[in-house]
């Protein structure tokens, strides 16, 4: 049985593989190592050659510019008051300075935007032959004229280039500005055969304000708007109508909107209070004897007395 096992054996020996070591060329790697130090060396020696002779234009370069460099200082709060303080003395007016070197800067003055604005017609009429054009810039010419009549001529100024969404504009269309917002708060125009539409052909033209941007002007113009107080209804029988009229005329002299009313016969408080309330008077105000007043609040319906004196 062994022997048929070690013949078997002995009849695969052909395919066997025996892989041997390569050995080590030794003088391969010394060549390669070589050459990589050879060329290390090349390139540290360009370097430095290239540094050598641009090092010295670029601290050149740099040292020009240091010197053409100009040294900003920021006054102190102290040397301004000083500087203006000697301004002063010389009786020179700071504020004149900066007003005529904007002036020169700009260019432009109040005495000059009507020749300025005179020009951009001019300008406008020279780019154009069609008929309704030039007949348009004539028009805008003819009403800058009425408005220097008012004299509003530095508030006007002429955008050949403004359109509107709105087709019914048979002329002039126009749009106000202010302060604080940049977006009109003032558009209209004329629209010649807009009305008859309606009923009634009229040429007309109109305008209206846009209010969210009349609050916003107000608002970042820090604008007060003063508040009307509302009317006021004195009421009054034949004892106390002079003290009435006497009310009547203290009030108004501190702009309050007044209306005197007799009492009548047969009708109670209540229906003057129905009337108050629905003619949007705030209060209703009646003598009661010689010195005391009887005022009712119209929102509250609150009673109050106190003398003429401490009311008026």
């Amino acid at each position: 049985m062994d022997e048929k096992k070690n013949k078997e054996d002995g009849s695969y020996e052909f395919i066997k593989e025996t892989i041997k070591k390569k050995p080590l060329d030794r003088k391969k790697m010394w060549k390669a190592a070589g050459v990589l130090a050879g060329a290390g060396a090349i390139f540290g020696l360009t370097a430095a050659l290239v540094f050598a002779v641009v090092e010295p234009q670029i601290s050149q370069a740099v040292e020009n510019k240091k010197r053409t460099e100009q040294k900003v200082e920021i006054p102190t709060d102290e040397e301004t008051e000083k500087k203006e303080e000697q301004q002063t003395d010389a009786g020179i007016d700071t504020e004149d300075i900066s007003e005529s070197e904007e002036g020169e800067q700009s260019g432009l003055s109040i005495d000059n935007y009507s020749e300025m604005y005179k020009e951009v017609l001019k300008k406008a009429e020279s780019l154009t032959g069609n008929p309704k054009a030039l007949a348009a810039i004539r028009r805008l010419r003819e009403l800058y004229q009425v408005a220097s009549c008012y004299g509003c001529e530095e508030y006007i100024s002429f955008d050949l280039g403004m359109l509107s969404k709105y087709q019914y504009y048979t002329g002039i269309i126009f749009q106000g500005f202010t302060y604080g917002t940049g977006e009109p708060l003032v558009t209209g125009g004329r629209y010649n055969r807009l009305l008859e539409h309606f009923g009634r052909p009229a040429p007309a033209i109109g305008f209206c304000l846009v209010m969210e941007q009349v609050l916003n002007a107000l608002n970042r113009q820090n604008i007060q708007v003063p508040v009307m107080e509302g009317k006021r209804l004195v009421l009054y029988n034949e004892r106390n109508r002079e003290a009435a009229i006497r009310i009547a005329g203290m009030q108004r002299t501190h702009g309050m909107q007044i209306q005197c009313m007799r009492m009548e016969e047969g009708l109670k408080a209540e229906d003057y209070i129905a009337y108050g309330k629905g003619h949007q008077f705030t209060d209703i105000v009646s003598p009661v004897g010689e010195d005391q007043i009887q005022v009712i609040n119209l929102f509250t319906d609150e009673v109050q007395m106190t003398n003429q004196k401490s009311f008026q």
